[in-house]
């Protein structure tokens, strides 16, 4: 039955409650701001609480058996001390026509006394000889610490046959992976262990959904590799086209210098020969008739002969050098024009 909290005393229900403030965390940071302490906001909110009156809430536990309900001002009902004519369901009986002493029903045949119940805990009571059983276990598991391995003291024989044993659990655990193997689901990656989980596992719409996706991964792939391909070959198409133009420029860049070499060296060897043609000695031969003058003057045999005159020499001039040598040979006189 609800009792009110002692006079003076905050209920634990609330006495948490004041941090659920209106006005959510920037209320609360008002009321713990400077110049006031948490103890200070905690007697205020107390005293609040106080001035609303008693509190009707339930307690969180079950009350205890030595609860003094007489200091509390709680009246306490029980199968032995009849219901006070001030209590609500007695005032109920009283108008629906119950009388005092008799039994309940219409014509009063029912039961007068109200049926004892003995309460039970449920959950508290593990069954006949269990609490003894598990403390008997208990104590026999936890008499002597279980030992770590490097604490053991074996003997070469129990080393060996423990070796022996974990070897052939290994081999055991081996054969049992490959005869699984059967079982296992690629596409997924899981493994199953009996025909009956991998054919519900493969009728499932998770694997479906799976392969599905991985196949449609595959498709995207192999589409993105089609045209990343086409690019590449495009792009070689480009390059080639590149790479030819560029050769073509050169071989004409080429060809071209190969003719001005040419020409150059044309008109190097046409300027060398000329120059050579005019370095060459001279030689000039002339034939001139004989003397008419020396004739007439009386000369001896004159008249009539050729004249020969020869000449060698460069007709440029350089400097630095020596003049060149003239030769000249006449045979009779000289004519006059």
């Amino acid at each position: 039955m609800a009792h009110p909290a002692p006079q003076g005393q905050i209920p634990q229900k609330r006495r948490n409650n004041f941090r659920d403030v209106e006005g959510g965390i920037e209320a609360l940071a008002t009321r713990y701001g400077e110049g006031n302490s948490a103890e200070a906001v905690r007697k205020r909110e107390e005293e609040e609480i106080l001035k609303m009156g008693p509190d009707f809430s339930l307690p969180r536990g079950r009350p205890k058996e030595d609860f003094d309900f007489s200091s509390q001002n709680v009246e306490q009902i029980s199968a032995k001390t009849p219901l006070s004519s001030k209590n609500k369901g007695y005032q109920l009986l009283m108008k629906m026509g119950w009388k005092k002493g008799d039994g309940c029903g219409k014509s009063g045949q029912g039961i007068v006394e109200p049926v004892m119940l003995k309460v039970q805990e449920h959950g508290m009571s593990v069954g006949i000889g269990k609490d003894r059983e598990w403390d008997e276990q208990a104590e026999a598991a936890t008499a002597n610490r279980k030992l770590l391995l490097v604490e053991k003291k074996e003997t070469f024989e129990e080393v060996m046959a423990r070796t022996e044993m974990a070897l052939k659990e290994e081999q055991k655990r081996e054969v049992v992976r490959e005869i699984q193997k059967v079982f296992r689901c690629e596409d997924c990656d899981k493994q199953y262990v009996n025909i009956t989980q991998y054919e519900e596992h493969c009728n499932s719409y998770d694997h479906h959904h799976t392969v599905r996706l991985r196949e449609m991964r595959r498709q995207h792939q192999q589409r993105k590799m089609g045209s990343k391909s086409k690019r590449k070959k495009a792009a070689d198409r480009r390059e080639d086209r590149q790479l030819a133009a560029r050769i073509a420029r050169a071989q004409k860049m080429a060809e071209e210098k190969d003719k001005s070499q040419k020409l150059q060296q044309q008109q190097q060897s046409a300027s060398a020969a000329t120059s050579d043609t005019s370095a060459r000695p001279k030689m000039s031969f002339s034939f001139d008739n004989a003397n008419k003058k020396s004739a007439d003057a009386g000369g001896k045999g004159s008249e009539g002969k050729p004249k020969i005159s020869m000449s060698f020499g460069m007709n440029k001039k350089k400097k630095g050098k020596r003049k060149p040598i003239n030769f000249s040979m006449s045979f009779g006189a000289k004519k006059k024009r």
